[in-house]
């Protein structure tokens, strides 16, 4: 793994799922999603007492494989209150 986590911009089919994304300035096209998944648990830092359900992480996770034959792990976090959508490259899959 290579750990990045990176903003990127993502373009969606209509039924959500992403179909390219740009990072860096480049384009890379997602030729196959291989693993889509949904994370709602609390951040492991910080004092438990602190921990509320404001703090939690609400994220869609998706495993992705590009033209190059590439493998990379993307997430949308759709913030709390769905006030903040944003793009994350998380890291590159390497075998």
């Amino acid at each position: 793994m290579i750990f990045i986590c990176e903003r990127i911009n993502v373009s969606l089919s209509e039924d959500g799922f992403p179909l390219e994304f740009v990072w860096k300035g480049v384009s890379r096209k997602i030729v196959k999603v291989e693993r889509g998944w949904q994370e709602y648990g609390l951040p492991k830092s910080g004092s438990p007492k602190r921990q509320t359900w404001l703090l939690r992480r609400h994220r869609n996770y998706f495993q992705v494989r590009t033209e190059e034959e590439r493998r990379f792990q993307i997430y949308m976090d759709r913030g709390s209150r769905g006030l903040r959508r944003e793009w994350i490259l998380e890291q590159e899959l390497v075998d």
